[in-house]
């Protein structure tokens, strides 16, 4: 029986629009509403459970399930509705089926619990089903799944977080040249030297950041097979849902006047106390557009100016009710991550978005009390706010103003700042509008000058090597491995590069009319390692050495002035001085089969060398006798 209990990381990708109320009732489990946050979603068949966490408010989940379930035509039972600070339970009926829904806060989310009864449980662990009823699936699970077929006689199937497993009725050797000539097939290259036993065959696969491994072991029924697929970019989160002020608004009219349901839900009602906030609390309910955040602020430090052209406000958890703070920054402020740190921590602050290497920054905080936080590199200062000048306001949700500090002396320095504003005002509650990306800054690394691509901000320790036809481009960024791939995925549409098809599976894949480039990330510790391999698929087909499918191309130049022979098993193939040192289209030139090659390079008046090229399908490789002797493999492609 398959298995997808430990499934994690779930995004939604999108909900489908609410059936009308009174429509058909379905039964099937897999049409129950679930948020689109909702991540490690776990089915219990045999207890009738459903599991999964969220990063939605409380009160903004139960809502949704009052919605969605009498949307559906389930009825709630107010005589069972239960609601505190922590812990919220509903109870839904339709027919002889019932769903008691059950969420508790925790730290940094809150998990929900449905306990069902009379409902089908039928295809909750086949992944195409999951996926065809609009509930996620890790890409690993839909890759083995709907691109790998299973070879004769697979049984006991099982899908899981990262892979797949099972045992079939094919020997060892049977079902590993199926699956390795299954996955050659999808354009993965063979990135290790295959270990080959009589008990166990278990080899490796490579396209662009994604690793798919296969290992075969013998067994009773003739193998036992465990697949695996790893990749380094994690998928995106979707965004929780809207904060909601009441869920009185939520109940169905026929549960609401006077009733316990009402009243329950009347206890986690905030009641504003003045106009402004509650116009706070309605607005808090649309999307913020944090694209229309604008502001700067100038800080005289001595006789230097510093200049912060970025500006975001928010307020905290513990202090909302009393403080605002306008952070001013000299790189774009990432609003999303931002907002996402406010709801998991108690008592954040901005610093906390860095691991280290922070932006420049200038942090007003107004409201009892106005205080500041000056911190450039080497200078950090922090104090109260004596003689200043303001106009800042505070209105549905937003912040805009002017704030003017008067001269002061600071650490035996006259200091003073202005700082303007017209920003959204995050709170751990905001939801931020989908679609809203921060700006891309890139890097002006003089060693990245050649690359097409633009690298992040803070690419360092970079070095670049490779052919006319293949340049491989690396370096380390302090960004986690999520956000090097927003970069990529944001910066390079935008200079044109159109991302390819194949990264459903989790490759970060991109071409333009004349090049390609693959994308590898790799966390180094705190750090994340960026590769990045370019293709020139123009050039490279115009000098004829792009490959043909499922196969490799091996190339033999000799820069020398006297004749080569290169010799593959008993074939020699001679060339003469000169022959190809002036480009691939001069060369000997050849499409073969995927292998190990072994070559021998005869010089004369030099010993016999020997090089073993291994050609994956997709890569070409040459072997050029250089002019002052000896001779250099290199992958041309």
């Amino acid at each position: 029986q398959a298995s997808l209990a430990a499934i994690a990381l779930f995004t939604i990708a999108a909900i489908a629009a609410p059936a009308a109320r009174a429509a058909e009732f379905d039964n099937k489990a897999t049409s129950l509403p679930f948020p689109p946050d909702a991540e490690k979603i776990e089915f219990t068949d045999w207890t009738g459970g459903i599991e999964y966490q969220s990063r939605s408010p409380l009160k903004s989940l139960a809502a949704f399930y009052l919605k969605e379930m009498t949307d559906r035509g389930w009825g709630l039972d107010p005589d069972d509705m239960e609601i505190d600070d922590e812990t919220i339970e509903l109870v839904f009926s339709q027919g002889e089926a019932s769903v008691e829904a059950e969420f508790s806060q925790e730290s940094g989310y809150v998990e929900v619990e449905l306990d069902c009864d009379e409902l089908d449980f039928s295809n909750v662990y086949d992944p195409a089903s999951l996926a065809a009823a609009g509930l996620p699936v890790p890409p690993a699970v839909l890759f083995f799944q709907q691109k790998v077929p299973l070879p004769e006689g697979a049984q006991k199937v099982s899908y899981e977080t990262d892979g797949c497993t099972f045992k079939c009725t094919l020997q060892l050797e049977e079902a590993y040249a199926h699956l390795t000539k299954a996955v050659a097939s999808l354009g993965f290259r063979e990135s290790r030297r295959p270990i080959i036993s009589s008990g166990r065959n278990y080899t490796e696969f490579k396209k662009g950041p994604v690793e798919v491994s296969i290992n075969v072991f013998s067994d009773p029924v003739g193998s036992r097979v465990i697949l695996e697929h790893e990749s380094p970019v994690a998928a995106k989160r979707a965004a929780p849902l809207p904060p909601v002020a009441s869920l009185t608004d939520f109940l169905p009219k026929d549960s609401s006047g006077g009733s316990a349901a009402a009243e329950a839900a009347a206890t986690l009602t905030r009641h504003p106390s003045s106009p402004e906030s509650q116009a706070a609390a309605v607005a808090a309910r649309r999307p913020a557009d944090v694209t229309r955040n604008s502001g700067s602020a100038t800080f005289q430090y001595g006789d230097r100016p510093y200049t912060f052209r970025h500006a975001a406000a928010f307020k905290n958890k513990g202090s909302a009710d009393y403080a605002t703070h306008m952070v001013f920054s000299n790189k774009p402020i990432p609003a999303g991550r931002l907002q996402e740190k406010l709801y998991t921590e108690e008592d954040f602050a901005f610093h906390q978005l860095y691991e280290w290497d922070g932006p420049e920054t200038l942090i007003v905080t107004v409201g009892d009390y106005h205080s500041f936080g000056f911190s450039v590199s080497g200078v950090g200062i922090g104090r109260g706010v004596a003689e200043h000048v303001s106009t800042i306001e505070e209105k549905n949700g937003r912040i805009a103003g002017t704030f003017e500090m008067k001269p002061e002396e600071v650490l035996s320095r006259q200091c003073s700042f202005t700082a303007k504003i017209n920003a959204v005002i995050l709170t751990p509650e905001t939801h931020i509008a989908t679609g809203y990306e921060a700006p891309v800054e890139t890097t002006a690394d003089p060693m990245l000058a050649n690359s097409p691509i633009p690298w992040p901000a803070d690419a360092e320790d970079v070095s670049s090597t490779g052919s006319n036809y293949r340049k491989v481009h690396a370096a380390l960024t302090n960004l986690p491995i999520d956000e090097a791939a927003d970069h990529f995925r944001q910066a390079l549409p935008e200079k044109g590069w159109i991302e390819g098809a194949a990264t459903d599976d989790g490759s970060l894949l991109f071409a333009n009319d004349a090049q390609e480039v693959i994308v590898k990330l790799e966390a180094k510790g705190a750090q994340t390692a960026i590769e990045a391999t370019v293709l020139e698929t123009a050039l490279a087909r115009k000098d004829g050495i792009l490959t043909e499918p499922g196969k490799g191309r091996l190339v033999f130049g000799n820069t020398h002035t006297v004749p080569v022979v290169f010799t593959i098993g008993k074939t020699d193939y001679p060339l003469r001085p000169g022959k190809g040192a002036k480009g691939p289209q001069d060369a000997l030139n050849y499409s073969v089969p995927p292998g190990t090659y072994k070559v021998v390079i005869k010089i004369p008046g030099e010993p016999e060398q020997t090089e073993r090229v291994q050609l994956t399908a997709g890569s070409t490789w040459g072997v050029i006798a250089l002019p002052t002797g000896g001779y250099m493999p290199v992958q041309m492609y």
